[in-house]
């Protein structure tokens, strides 16, 4: 069951209309069970794994309340993000081990395992395990205050709008919305449906219709046919498919929640306008990046030991949102591809700002002719550095990534480009959308424009008629679901 199925809305209509029409405390057993069900739609075998999660954290975090040693909070912990870190590890990374050790055991002359078995991720299971050790490592740092009912906890493990692909949302953000039932203002029920239908845009839309021209060209690869127009063409699609569906999911659910009320934090701030890879995880998949930052990063940095420390710990920090994003070599390569970038990043502010940035960075506006030309010149060449990374997202092996490079950066100096490609793009139309919104974003930002009523109207009606006039040519379940 997906947001762009007529399903969801079937059942989030009768979720909307229980939870503003039964008792509160009814309303959150009605809106458990539904989101019980919207993720037992998917395979209801999975369903004892999110269970057992909850049950676990909830006592878990209980029992680190109320101990009275550290060690006593620390086994407690441990209990936690053994069980949470287990299981993640067993059902997204377990096929992956074993496919290693087969071809090892293949190089010493050793009898491998079977690694034919069909081998099932469990949808959402990344982002409901942050959250639920988000939980446990808080009450550990007693920066909250364990739930009091375990209803409550476990909605806010479960609840279906952000379940299965975020945002990552923090107990500490979700839980105290659970005591009292917010009445959304009427500009918050304007705001989530202009999310909703910005989100069914942008998925149904433009993220559907640029996936199978992504799949064709990236066909034509291996047999020779594809040029270096063809790739780069391949790579913005790509890039703009990732962001319209990754960012339309978290709108949609952003959207879901103004209209029961409830508050999910960003998750996009339109991150292809960034000016260096620090700046874009700033801006792309925020709560990840956030969540990273505090429970990976700062830890391992502690604000201490020197620069070398500092950038061992951004490396490693990039390298686990590689491998969050899925159990392969290409996802390893992926977070060092962007952990070499963070570093270089923050190394070159270290030597040549003192270790500061602007003041009020990234929203800081530029200053004169001089400083907008430059900055645009940077976010380009940032643009090149991003989308060579989505590679990663699509080639099927490491091989395929460097010979996917190698036809982008080293065959255009040897038999051309092959620019008559771009006279036949017709889905470069689907780009102009990302474009413009990211451009709009830059207007915000630089010369503090401010979007006027009628324009959220405009675009929602051109939104409207595009999502009733284009024909989407491929269904697909959201980006990040494999996540």
């Amino acid at each position: 069951m997906s947001f762009d199925s007529g399903t969801f809305w079937v059942l989030f209509g009768l979720s909307w209309l229980l939870w503003w029409r039964l008792p509160f405390s009814w309303a959150k057993t009605a809106a458990l069970a539904a989101s019980l069900i919207f993720y037992a739609w998917w395979s209801p075998y999975y369903l004892p794994l999110i269970i057992i999660s909850a049950v676990v954290d909830y006592a878990a975090g209980g029992r680190i309340h109320a101990a009275r040693t550290d060690g006593a909070r620390t086994r407690w912990l441990l209990v936690s993000l053994c069980t949470n870190l287990g299981l993640l590890g067993y059902f997204k990374y377990g096929h992956f081990a074993l496919e290693n050790l087969d071809t090892i055991a293949g190089a010493l002359g050793v009898k491998g395992v079977n690694t034919a078995i069909p081998w099932v991720v469990p949808v959402g299971i990344s982002f409901y395990t942050f959250q639920t050790l988000s939980y446990s490592i808080d009450i550990y740092r007693g920066r909250l205050a364990p739930a009091k009912s375990f209803r409550d906890f476990f909605l806010f493990v479960a609840f279906f709008p952000q379940l299965v692909a975020g945002p990552i949302v923090r107990a500490q953000e979700l839980l105290p919305q659970f005591q009292r039932r917010q009445w959304p203002s009427p500009w918050r029920i304007q705001n989530g449906l202009y999310l909703i239908v910005w989100g069914l845009f942008t998925k149904i839309v433009v993220a559907d219709n640029l996936a199978p021209e992504i799949d064709r060209i990236f066909a034509m690869i291996p047999s020779g046919q594809a040029t270096p127009a063809h790739v780069w063409l391949s790579l913005v699609y790509l890039g703009c498919m990732v962001f319209a569906d990754f960012a339309g999911y978290s709108c949609l659910a952003i959207g879901l929640a103004c209209l029961l009320g409830m508050r999910f934090p960003r998750n996009f701030l339109y991150p292809y306008i960034s000016r260096g890879p620090q700046e874009l995880w700033v801006r792309w998949h925020m709560t990840l990046s956030s969540w990273l930052r505090d429970y990976v990063y700062l830890p391992l940095w502690a604000k201490k030991g020197g620069d070398g420390r500092q950038y061992t710990a951004m490396l490693t920090t990039m390298v686990l949102a590689g491998v969050w994003h899925g159990a392969a070599w290409t996802f390893v390569m992926f977070g060092l591809y962007h952990g070499i970038g963070v570093v270089v990043n923050r190394w070159w502010v270290n030597t040549f700002n003192g270790g500061r940035r602007a003041r009020g960075w990234p929203l800081d506006r530029p200053k004169g002719p001089g400083a907008i030309t430059k900055r645009v010149g940077i976010i380009l060449l940032m643009n090149v550095f991003m989308q060579s990374n989505w590679v990663f997202f699509r080639a099927p092996d490491v091989a395929s990534v460097f010979e996917v490079w190698r036809i982008a950066y080293i065959v255009p100096f040897q038999k051309g480009m092959g620019w008559e490609v771009f006279a036949e793009a017709r889905h470069l139309l689907l780009v102009l959308p990302i474009v413009l919104m990211h451009v709009t974003q830059l207007l915000r930002e630089w010369f503090a424009w401010r979007e006027r009523p009628w324009h959220r109207v405009l675009a929602a009606a051109v939104m409207i008629v595009a999502l009733v006039v284009v024909r989407r040519t491929d269904t697909a379940d959201f980006f990040y679901f494999q996540f």
